[in-house]
């Protein structure tokens, strides 16, 4: 046994939603046994978890780590590139993903589907990133964001992803195929090939902006999820995000008929002026996850959330949003072994410093927090404990993070762009 934890109040996020109090024991990356009692005897190492709440790992279903960036820069978000977008280097990329991971580790992320957009793209980013993913401990999905956006970039995007699939043979940072529905008809379907071909999950961003559903309409004159529907491109492995802007009762009904699922990134609502039919689709049967679309504390993002849908007079149960970061999103991005706290699966776990309450989920969403995240395991490897992130120093990591900012504003605030 390589790890003991025990005196946990395990949360196992499993279909029953079940609670005990319980011991976990970790060997080679998988949970091996659950138990009221076990034996300290053969653990190289042991945690007590002195009675606090353990859960699975967050799944976190849609982010662009990039994004890392743009408290300290800002920008416009529109239909085309962004500022920050069109001027980061593969170098600032790569040590943004760093200072990423760093902060969704802290807060219990252990599981992550990273979109990147940046406009030059470099041949290899692909790979340097999912690197640096798996060196900070980050289990997840990775995939440029391929779209028509000027100077032959589609092509280059699809050329890139292509090849970070030959190249790529990690099973802990897995290639995915992300796509804008308001792309040519050429790059939609050279990107769903891809996906076909790979067996991947296909990631399209639906509408985040008014702009960007119109320019979807102008140029096909449908709604974009018709448009998916009728080439056969809606199925069990999309995964629709930004899905906000005219959801229409027909829509949902298609991507329930097409098994097709959504990542919703209620944020949105900052620029359609609506939020995201969330409880209506997890009422039709559809498969529902949420993503923070930014690098965010999930915990946080949890409670805006809830607090959004509660001014809009909806309630979401608890239980339902901490499910739709850990077992439905596992489901929605095709991960077997992450989202529950069962036998045999990864040993991605949390342990939250917070004690037992009468509602454990409302414990969780209103007093959960990265500051609240004692310990986190990731594929069985201790990457945070006592609070303190243990796979790179911080301090030297958000040093690294400001020199880069500095150099990335001043970029921006001249209009210098990448390539």
């Amino acid at each position: 046994m390589d790890l003991l934890i025990k005196n946990g109040l395990v949360l196992s996020m499993d279909e029953n939603l079940s609670v005990r109090k319980a011991s976990i024991a970790v060997e080679d990356g998988k949970i091996k046994r659950i138990r009221k009692d076990l034996s300290n005897q053969g653990a190289e190492e042991v945690l007590d978890a002195g009675g606090k709440l353990v859960m699975p790992g967050i799944v976190l279903p849609h982010c662009h780590f990039q994004s890392i960036f743009l408290p300290s820069i800002g920008g416009e978000v529109s239909s085309g590139w962004s500022p920050l977008e069109c001027t980061l280097t593969k170098e600032e990329v790569v040590a943004g993903t760093g200072f990423a991971c760093g902060q969704l580790l802290s807060s219990g992320v252990t599981f992550a589907v990273n979109i990147l957009s940046v406009k030059g793209t470099p041949a290899g980013i692909l790979d340097e990133v999912s690197n640096k993913m798996e060196e900070m401990g980050m289990r997840g999905l990775v995939g440029v964001e391929i779209w028509d956006g000027g100077s032959g970039s589609g092509s280059k995007f699809l050329r890139e992803q292509e090849r970070f699939f030959r190249r790529h043979h990690s099973t802990k940072v897995v290639p995915l195929v992300s796509v804008r529905a308001s792309s040519s008809e050429e790059i939609l379907e050279c990107a769903r090939e891809l996906a076909d071909r790979h067996a991947a999950r296909f990631s399209v961003r639906v509408s985040k902006t008014p702009e960007e559903y119109y320019l979807s309409r102008q140029r096909f004159g449908e709604e974009p999820v018709e448009r998916l529907s009728k080439r056969g491109w809606l199925d069990e492995r999309t995964l629709l995000s930004h899905f906000t802007y005219r959801v229409t009762e027909k829509q949902l009904e298609l991507v329930q008929k097409n098994g097709g699922k959504i990542v919703h990134t209620p944020f949105d609502c900052i620029y359609t002026e609506k939020l995201p039919p969330l409880m209506e689709s997890v009422t039709m049967g559809i498969g529902v996850a949420l993503g923070t679309d930014e690098v965010f504390d999930v915990f946080e993002f949890l409670r805006l959330v809830c607090l959004q849908y509660r001014w809009m007079g909806k309630h979401i149960p608890a239980s339902k949003l901490l499910e739709m970061v850990t077992s439905k999103a596992a489901e929605l991005c095709g991960v077997k072994d992450a989202g529950t706290l069962e036998e045999g699966k990864s040993a991605d776990i949390i342990i939250l410093d917070l004690p037992p309450a009468m509602n454990l989920y409302e414990q969780v969403l209103w007093r959960a927090s990265s500051g609240k995240v004692e310990t986190v395991i990731s594929g069985g490897r201790i990457v945070k404990k006592h609070k303190k992130l243990l796979v790179e120093d911080e301090a030297k990591l958000e040093r690294e993070f400001n020199r880069l900012v500095a150099s990335v504003s001043k970029r921006v605030s001249h209009g210098s762009t990448v390539s």
